[in-house]
């Protein structure tokens, strides 16, 4: 009796064991991919680049000329997010027609769990004045991750902006509140405000500045164009974590 327990809990363990390292193998193989399909977006950047470098043209165009590039690869490109301090130096989707496709999809249209940032699929390009980007809170500090970087009042004071350029704009937004957010007790969702009118907008800035982590010193008004960024955070079962910011006008 005793030998025939060993055996099933032998290979037990041996299949837990092979199970476990399947599963590593796995994770290490999707995100060698995710990062191929992300070097391949830069490597499509770097080449409009030197195309443009080598034309006449005018300098205001140059900083669209990459961008362009990748919605010739992809039509469903928006625009490009850069965040000073981290690794999101990444391309933002939109699918209106195919909500949350994204969110496990890379840019060349591959299943991926690590996804590409995208915006709402409530949001108007050009119209709404708050776009809503979501992006993964990966595990090895990957997409959005690094926003929590954001949860030290040091570091927002060392990296207060977020740069985010679209096909018909370059825009720098200044970060004015950041907190964590419990999906399954609050009500107030600030991802569902995407084309906002002035009694809303006074709604949204209150809701904002109540729960943000520190203070910033910066008073959003009405007219101001918002940028909302959304990512997993394990402070709650269930948790959001936002920055919130808005674009400098100069």
């Amino acid at each position: 009796m005793k030998d025939t327990f060993r055996i099933i809990a032998t290979v037990a363990l041996v299949t837990l064991l092979i199970a476990s390292l399947y599963a590593l193998a796995m994770e290490v193989l999707e995100m060698r991919e995710s990062k191929r399909d992300i070097e391949r977006v830069y490597r499509t950047l770097e080449e409009a680049e030197l195309q443009k470098n080598s034309e006449e043209s005018p300098e205001e165009e140059e900083w669209v000329a990459k961008y362009i590039a990748l919605a010739e690869e992809n039509a469903e490109f928006f625009g490009w997010i850069h965040v000073d301090g981290t690794d999101i130096d990444l391309p933002v989707m939109h699918s209106p027609e195919r909500p949350g496709y994204y969110l496990k999809h890379s840019f060349w249209g591959k299943y991926s769990d690590y996804g590409t940032p995208y915006l709402d699929e409530r949001c108007v390009p050009d119209i709404s004045n708050n776009y809503v980007v979501y992006g993964h809170n990966m595990r090895n500090g990957t997409m959005f991750a690094q926003l929590h970087r954001y949860e030290s009042e040091e570091f927002w004071e060392e990296h207060p902006h977020i740069q985010f350029d679209t096909l018909t704009e370059k825009g720098t937004y200044e970060i004015f509140s950041v907190f964590h957010f419990d999906a399954e007790h609050e009500g107030y969702w600030f991802n569902a405000h995407t084309c906002m009118g002035e009694m809303e907008v006074c709604e949204f800035l209150r809701e904002a500045l109540a729960r943000q982590l520190y203070e910033t010193g910066i008073e959003p008004v009405y007219g101001d164009q918002f940028l909302t960024l959304c990512t997993c955070d394990r402070t709650y079962r269930n948790g959001r974590f936002f920055v919130l910011a808005r674009k400098v006008v100069t």
